[in-house]
């Protein structure tokens, strides 16, 4: 063997059937493996926490075993705390905590995320260390599930930072027209105007395009009694459930848009509401 990397020591999902059968006397269902192997990614040691926790807990299902606070996850973050997170310079350490609320680690992302200009050294450094990161393509990393539900776990105590580094990364992906991207970072903050918008510029083209359901989870997000404010929000609530045959759901968003946009005075906006309602009839 003249070398050993990261994938050899990956354990499979048939790896990791075999280790629980054979060496833990656990016989596990083929979406279990697959719940294994999605949370961990083969990572041994997390294999090996869970099932300690599946052990000492036989009367919880391994969901239950998996969910974030339980025993198996304490365990795990307490281990990255002091084995892997307290071993980095200060200004990794930051790096980590403040990026993982990054689901892709693009380098010009995160150099306006931390206003620097170093995130391809860095990046490059903790990638070539073995850390829990993993290379998408040249400039494109992303973290290992776990290790990055610790990373996030660690930001959260910290609530104040990590709002206002939704905020600002939300900004910048709408600025570059990463809309999908930019409205899941401004739900976690609950910038609800920002988001009516985004989709009021956007919206309609995401419905033409056959993106409905995309637009329907965001409209949902908002709570009931704020929605009312938005009158475009609820004639897009209009044509997605037109388009998907639910008419007398539909009758009601344009009604309700029609209603905010009279309030306001707004005859585009009456207008569009009324021709919604007559392409239902």
């Amino acid at each position: 063997v003249l070398m050993l990397s990261k994938n050899d020591l990956m354990f499979t999902p048939e790896e990791i059937e075999a280790l629980f059968q054979s060496q833990y006397h656990v016989k596990l269902n083929p979406q279990e493996v697959g719940q294994l192997y999605q949370r961990t990614e083969g990572w041994v040691i997390g294999l090996q926490m869970i099932w300690q926790a599946m052990k000492n807990h036989p009367d919880e299902s391994l969901s239950q075993i998996l969910e974030e606070g339980s025993e198996s996850s304490v365990n795990l973050f307490a281990y990255l705390a002091e084995e892997v997170l307290e071993k980095q310079p200060s200004n990794y350490k930051n790096f980590l905590v403040k990026t993982s609320i990054l689901r892709f680690l693009d380098i010009d992302a995160c150099d306006f995320l931390l206003d620097t200009q170093e995130s391809v050294d860095i990046l490059s450094d903790l990638y070539h260390s073995g850390l829990f990161i993993e290379q998408i393509r040249p400039g494109l990393y992303r973290y290992h599930h776990m290790f990055r539900e610790f990373l996030e776990n660690r930001l959260s105590k910290s609530p104040g930072l990590e709002r206002e580094l939704h905020r600002k990364i939300g900004s910048y992906f709408a600025a570059h027209q990463y809309w999908e991207s930019a409205i899941g970072h401004l739900l976690k903050v609950g910038d609800y105007p920002q988001i009516n918008h985004i989709l009021e510029n956007v919206g309609r083209d995401f419905v033409l395009t056959n993106r409905h359901e995309s637009v329907r989870y965001w409209i949902e997000q908002f709570p009931e009694a704020l929605l009312t404010q938005y009158p475009y929000l609820n004639y897009l609530s209009g044509e997605v459930n037109r388009y998907n045959g639910n008419f007398e759901i539909a009758l009601e968003d344009y009604r309700t848009a029609q209603r905010g946009y009279q309030q306001s005075g707004n005859q585009w906006g009456v207008s569009l509401a009324l021709r919604g309602q007559s392409q239902v009839y």
